[in-house]
């Protein structure tokens, strides 16, 4: 499959996203007359571990998130009171197939009531769509994966010798 690019919203001939979730500045023709090859840029991860990736237009910078930009470029505009959202709720997964535009409340992340055929009874963890369970725990305002496993219970005890190990003030699961 070949990766598809189009220009990012607001930001034609400036920057580009792929359908692959990449950002590049497209290649272009400096002002002093060089033929510049297109490149790939870095991103970062916000504070709630989403891409995003800097802009800066006539000394102005800003920051855009990647998975809206793949959205607008690829689907179109936001539709009002929408969000993008990773389908397989990985903020890093910023493939168009991974995409869609959701509804505030479908798009609630993290929250347990924002899906109940996905939620646990067990304090951090999570029912994936793949029939895992992942087992999470926030820390300092950013999420952190521990890790995906096969039942629920692999999971809960996951979640509390994490907080043990790292003398976390949570709530330890009772199993």
């Amino acid at each position: 499959m070949i990766e598809q690019w189009k220009p990012v919203v607001g930001y034609e001939g400036l920057y580009e996203v792929s359908d692959m979730g990449r950002v590049r500045a497209p290649a272009k023709i400096s002002s002093s007359g060089l033929k510049l090859k297109a490149r790939v840029l870095k991103t970062s991860l916000n504070d709630r571990g989403r891409r995003q990736f800097g802009v800066c237009v006539n000394g102005v910078e800003g920051k855009l998130k990647v998975h809206t930009e793949v959205l607008k470029a690829f689907v179109g505009p936001r539709p009002e009171g929408f969000d993008g959202c990773h389908k397989d709720d990985v903020p890093t997964n910023n493939h168009l197939s991974n995409l869609k535009w959701a509804s505030k409340s479908e798009n609630h992340g993290g929250d347990k009531k924002r899906n109940r055929n996905y939620s646990s009874k067990y304090n951090g963890v999570c029912h994936l769509k793949n029939l895992r369970w992942r087992a999470q725990v926030k820390v300092c305002g950013k999420q952190k994966h521990i890790g995906i496993f096969d039942t629920e219970i692999e999971a809960a005890k996951a979640f509390n010798q994490y907080c043990i190990e790292n003398s976390l003030d949570k709530h330890l699961n009772v199993i």
